[in-house]
């Protein structure tokens, strides 16, 4: 082995273990939010007192959980999401799914002392017609979703009501990879419409996807989301942007605190040498 070949295997071995887990966080994250909104929306069909809370229960939750990912905000997105996507349930009956990550989260939960596998036991066992959003004729395979997009991007496509649409905007960013600002890009651009107008769809999205620079597999979880699932701040997602200002606001107030003969003129300021 030359030395060629171990700096090779040494990124082969790095890119390929980051991707696991960056696939890894993405999938718990996803799963986490499809179930919470299970939760709520079982609770607010089932639950005993649930009259009490009247159109309060996000936010009477949010105040008790005290948890900065689970919001009042979030947890009407991850009730959304559970009623847009009810057929994921399938992803903890399918025993062929091919998906390992899927494979070993639903053996993990199956195995451990996990409440709401019962409940999801008997919604399996049960013939229930969730609603006809379950049963869509075109339709992207749960596994494929959970592990291809973020939840930044489940966020964008739950805003679309109408299911064909959801279900091209599935189809065009996982096949281009797209990036959150992309599919947002791409839905304010009536992409979908412009697509049905178009007699060859299929070159309209050879151009479009040639335009477009695919997200990096660490794109996935460099979100707000993501951040708040795994108890980070988000100020430690840092940028040069941030690291500019952060160096401004203490050399702003160092050259303040000097007093008289010191001159902070402005942050950036164009200034002509010799002329």
């Amino acid at each position: 082995m030359d030395f060629k070949s171990l700096q090779q295997n040494i990124i082969s071995t790095h890119t390929y273990l980051q991707n696991a887990a960056v696939k890894a966080v993405n999938v718990a994250l996803t799963i986490r939010n499809w179930l919470i909104g299970f939760h709520i929306t079982e609770y607010e069909q089932n639950g005993q007192d649930r009259a009490d809370y009247g159109g309060m229960l996000e936010k009477r939750l949010a105040d008790s959980l005290q948890h900065k990912g689970l919001s009042e905000r979030n947890l009407k997105l991850f009730k959304q999401f559970y009623q847009t996507y009810p057929y994921f349930i399938s992803l903890f009956s399918d025993k062929n799914n091919s998906n390992s990550m899927l494979q070993t989260l639903s053996a993990q939960i199956e195995t451990e002392d996990f409440p709401i596998m019962q409940t999801l036991s008997a919604l399996i066992e049960t013939p229930i017609d969730f609603n006809h959003k379950s049963k869509k004729k075109l339709s992207v395979p749960p596994e494929k979703i959970v592990s291809k997009l973020s939840f930044s991007h489940i966020v964008e496509l739950i805003k679309i009501d109408d299911d064909l649409k959801r279900t091209f905007y599935e189809m065009e960013c996982i096949k281009g990879t797209w990036s959150v600002r992309e599919l947002k890009r791409q839905i304010s651009s009536l992409y979908y419409e412009r697509s049905g107008l178009s007699s060859k769809p299929e070159r309209l999205s050879e151009l479009v996807n040639q335009k477009i620079e695919p997200k990096q597999p660490t794109d996935i979880i460099k979100n707000i989301y993501a951040f708040e699932f795994l108890g980070l701040r988000k100020q430690e997602l840092v940028e040069e942007s941030d690291l500019e200002t952060a160096l401004l606001d203490h050399l702003q107030e160092f050259i303040l605190e000097l007093g008289n003969g010191f001159c902070f003129e402005a942050r950036q300021k164009r200034i002509l040498i010799g002329q």
